[in-house]
């Protein structure tokens, strides 16, 4: 899955809510400053967030390739990474609408 979306959009609160529902116990934060965080469920979950990263580059020495094997991967900030996902990513943007947040999903289309 790849989170787009502003600042305070949900799309931290989102992996933490899907970590939930396949119950995952431990406690779900953002992982800006790690950049990877790793959860044991029923199903097991990468959640990464490439905020801080510049280059392409970088995505590919975090080992994109093994941390999406046999595992929900949640990418926050995925947007340096688009041509790097598989086909079959689902995109989800985050935005404010007034007083609220609402989230727009699409499937295998880069920049949703």
């Amino acid at each position: 899955m790849a989170l787009s979306g502003e600042l305070g959009t949900g799309k931290t609160f989102f992996t933490q809510q899907l970590c939930r529902f396949l119950g995952i116990e431990e406690n779900v934060s953002s992982p800006s400053y790690v950049l990877i965080n790793l959860y044991k469920g029923s199903i097991p979950v990468t959640h990464a967030d490439f905020y801080r990263l510049t280059a392409w580059e970088e995505v590919l020495e975090l080992g994109l390739d093994e941390m999406m094997e046999n595992r929900i991967t949640v990418i926050e900030w995925p947007e340096i990474a688009f041509d790097l996902l598989p086909e079959n990513t689902l995109h989800i943007r985050f935005r404010f609408s007034g007083e609220a947040r609402e989230a727009t999903i699409n499937s295998s289309v880069k920049g949703a």
